[in-house]
């Protein structure tokens, strides 16, 4: 899976102070999310993800802390459902880097 992420966010990824993917789409069956810039379409990194669960909005308060990022920055990215938000999340958490190579050498 490809997803765009502001690079803000990338960095406390690779300094390990981010931990947890959120998104509004399924992770179901993805092994790995390869990062790209939103500002220009740049490569940030590509890790494993664990096993993605889905959560509802009555769990903003712990999604944000899972986040690692500000309740104003996850609003702007997911804003309440009655703000015509998401009213499903799904998380799932990062794991190690990997590389495309790797993957595929994984599913011989």
């Amino acid at each position: 899976m490809t997803a765009k992420m502001r690079d803000e966010f990338a960095f406390l990824i690779r300094d390990g102070k981010k931990h947890y993917e959120i998104r509004a789409e399924s992770l179901d069956g993805a092994q790995a999310i390869r990062y790209v810039s939103a500002i220009d379409g740049r490569e940030l990194g590509m890790y494993r993800i664990g096993k993605a669960s889905r959560r509802g909005r009555d769990d903003d308060d712990a999604l944000i802390c899972l986040a690692a990022i500000s309740p104003d920055d996850f609003h702007d990215l997911f804003p309440r459902p009655e703000e015509g938000g998401p009213s499903i999340l799904w998380v799932a958490e990062i794991l190690e880097p990997i590389t495309v190579e790797q993957l595929m050498e994984e599913k011989r």
